[in-house]
């Protein structure tokens, strides 16, 4: 049996609310009378740092289709927390556009690989650049387009860095329409089952599912949008979980057992409004035609992520929610769910 991990995404969309920025409105102290002011230490700050060092977390593209996505995270603003971002691939033109805190392209870029295998072989030349780009994180989100060959062969070898600096990956693969012929469906499948082996990770997002539920008058466009903001989606609820405080508390670690070489994994996304609206968000989500309840039934590990406006995750929803997705689960399965309020206005750290 295939191990996998299932991240399942509940968004409630109720009614929006601002959460403003708590901090010290004082800012100056007065200290009591005959008590110098002390300068803190170098011992002192490198406790401070131990105890407030939130996850180092990146997002990191391949090719056309993952840079594509990275400029709208960027400019969209709704991904707080990310340490930096980074964006390889062999076109020059097409890394030129994208807009990320570091770039690196593979080869001169006049001769651009026309194989996956010529492409692997120019991604180990820049193995040192890109084990110095992703240096000291703790989790890489990986968005990279399958079937070309940026994507297909360059994945591999950023896989492998990360793998050897025990950096936990989560790679999201975005699989072709079948218009697109059977040759890069088939470079996309290969790919996907070498990729899987080196992150602890890879969730598809299949174009052509998203063609299917956007229906046969939608346009390419709308639905590479639908595919973009599901991993929007997705990428927000993770970095949420780890490096916000949410209504539950989840920890580092809890995500790492859960997703750690884990393998195969599929997401679900819901939204709901209403009296249930967790209930029928989770309901929703497990039904999701990109998870399923037969694909939830063999699950190793499930990440849940809920979002809403305050109040809106009391006790009872919590129970009626997880209790539904136990009865689903087998036996043995690791759960990790965190409840954050859907926010309006910037957004920090």
């Amino acid at each position: 049996m295939i191990r996998r991990d299932l991240l399942q995404l509940v968004r409630l969309a109720e009614s929006t609310c601002a959460i403003p920025r708590l901090g010290n409105e004082s800012a100056n102290a007065v200290p009591l009378p005959n008590t110098p002011t002390e300068t803190k230490s170098d011992e002192t700050s490198a406790e401070v740092d131990r105890f407030d060092r939130t996850p180092k977390v990146a997002v990191i593209a391949i090719g056309g289709a993952g840079g594509v996505i990275l400029t709208r995270l960027h400019l969209s603003g709704k991904l707080p927390h990310l340490d930096r971002t980074i964006a390889i691939d062999i076109n020059p033109f097409v890394l030129g556009q994208v807009i990320a805190d570091r770039k690196i392209l593979i080869g001169d870029g006049k001769h651009r690989p026309r194989r996956a295998d010529t492409a692997r072989f120019m991604a180990a030349t820049v193995h040192a650049e890109i084990a110095n780009a992703v240096a000291d994180l703790d989790l890489v989100l990986l968005i990279v387009g399958m079937g070309g060959v940026a994507g297909s062969a360059v994945s591999l070898t950023l896989a492998e860095v990360l793998r050897d600096q025990r950096i936990l990956s989560i790679a999201f693969a975005i699989t072709p329409f079948d218009f697109e012929g059977p040759r890069r469906q088939k470079i996309a499948s290969s790919a996907m089952k070498a990729l899987s082996k080196r992150v602890d990770v890879l969730i598809p997002f299949s174009n052509e599912l998203y063609a299917v539920k956007a229906g046969g008058t939608a346009s390419v466009t709308d639905v590479l949008t639908q595919v973009t903001e599901a991993i929007e989606t997705v990428c927000k609820a993770h970095i949420r979980l780890v490096c916000e405080q949410g209504l539950v508390g989840v920890d580092f670690e809890d995500i790492r057992t859960v997703l750690a070489k884990a393998g195969q994994g599929a997401v679900g996304i819901a939204t709901a409004t209403g009296g249930e609206s967790v209930m029928h968000a989770t309901v929703s989500a497990v039904h999701d035609n990109a998870l399923g309840i037969e694909r939830l039934r063999t699950a190793k590990g499930v990440l849940i992520y809920f979002e809403g406006a305050p109040p809106f995750f009391k006790i009872r929803d919590a129970s009626n929610a997880l209790n539904f997705i136990k009865s689903i689960a087998n036996d043995d399965f690791h759960i990790v769910f965190g409840a954050f309020f859907e926010r309006s206005g910037e957004e920090h750290c």
